[in-house]
């Protein structure tokens, strides 16, 4: 990664440099990309970690993580945010969060649609209201709002209310709120 900007003929714009803060934007770019291996993206943040030290670094890499463009990648970043048994600072998760939503992505997303309903419930019982909102407003399948997937919401969300008060857990009135702002 060098500090050269170049223009659309490939030319060198003199005086022109790329901040750290920019080169960390470009590495998340290249992450989230279909077309670039991942040996590629790999090598720019080998790169980007030569620069820089410092604790961005460490967000951009929560970001890259959860940003690749795979099933796989995509359910690891889920099940790290919704089980909360993973030690991270509020950034990180929410570096994490950032990356799971993608406009772009959102087909990959659906296929989480499952687990997002599955989980939802025991994270917000069990881990703090700061996560857990941003959590819930992130990895919400909401990109894509079908009635399929808004009969899902509401199904949930009575399934919640029709509860017996000794049944209920920690966050269910919290999380009814979100359900019904999500309807």
């Amino acid at each position: 990664m060098s500090d050269k900007i170049t223009g659309l003929t490939g030319g060198e714009i003199a005086g022109l440099k790329a901040t750290t803060a920019q080169k960390h934007s470009m590495v998340k770019h290249i992450y989230g990309s279909t077309s670039i291996t991942q040996e590629k993206k790999d090598g720019a943040f080998a790169k980007l970690k030569e620069i820089d030290s410092s604790d961005l670094l460490t967000r951009t890499e929560r970001y890259c993580e959860s940003v690749i463009p795979t099933l796989e990648a995509k359910r690891e970043a889920y099940n790290t945010l919704l089980d909360g048994v993973v030690e991270q600072t509020l950034q990180e998760m929410m570096a994490i969060c950032y990356g799971c939503r993608k406009f772009g992505q959102r087909h990959l997303l659906a296929q989480l649609n499952d687990l997002f309903f599955e989980k939802i419930e025991q994270c917000v019982s069990k881990q703090a209201y700061a996560r857990t909102r941003y959590i819930y407003i992130m990895l919400a399948p909401t990109l894509i709002a079908d009635d399929a997937i808004i009969a899902r919401f509401e199904s949930f969300k009575n399934e919640i209310e029709s509860r017996d008060e000794k049944d209920k857990i920690e966050g269910n009135d919290r999380l009814v709120k979100w359900l019904k702002e999500s309807i």
